[in-house]
């Protein structure tokens, strides 16, 4: 195969996936500048991007943490189906085996029922079936409206950080 010969079909494709790639890597560079010339004009909008980072790496290692205490062993940001979820917990107990996808939100508002739905979906897919996976969302807060669908939904748990914190102590 030629890569220069442009009556070859699969050079052509060749070709325009190489001119794809350089525009995205002039396009990426484009962003990182100007992305380095707002963190020098504005440096406590970097500070915050950075700290919101932080906080989120922060809370995914404290619920991972807490799931290790609990006897889970944990995986953090692992592919289902196509869906990235933030965590998967695992614990075997004599013949007794369960998995949850574990979906972490901490944000200042409560999750929503949304969060709930689209996890609910999730666990219909193959792998998340033949896994028997459940579902939990780990959150600061809930909706009303999350907690009621979680209710309505025996393979969906909705913990609040401090329910997680309750169940490790004796």
């Amino acid at each position: 195969l030629l890569v220069d010969d442009s009556a070859c079909p699969a050079a052509v494709a060749y070709a325009n996936v190489a001119d794809r790639i350089k525009e995205l890597g002039r396009k990426l560079v484009g962003v990182e500048h100007s992305r380095a010339i707002a963190d020098q004009a504005y440096p406590e909008a970097r500070s915050e991007r950075l700290d919101k980072t932080a906080k989120g790496k922060s809370f995914e290692e404290q619920v991972a943490r807490l799931l290790s205490l609990l006897g889970y062993e944990v995986e953090r940001e692992q592919l289902v189906d196509g869906n990235r979820v933030d965590l998967i917990a695992r614990r075997r107990e004599g013949l007794r085996h369960e998995c949850y996808l574990v979906e972490r939100k901490d944000h200042v508002r409560p999750a929503g029922k949304e969060v709930l739905e689209k996890l609910a979906a999730w666990l219909q897919s193959e792998k998340a079936r033949t896994m028997r996976a459940q579902g939990l969302v780990v959150a600061r807060a809930f909706s009303p409206a999350a907690l009621t669908f979680a209710k309505a939904h025996p393979e969906l748990q909705a913990k609040g950080i401090e329910e997680l914190e309750r169940l490790r102590q004796p």
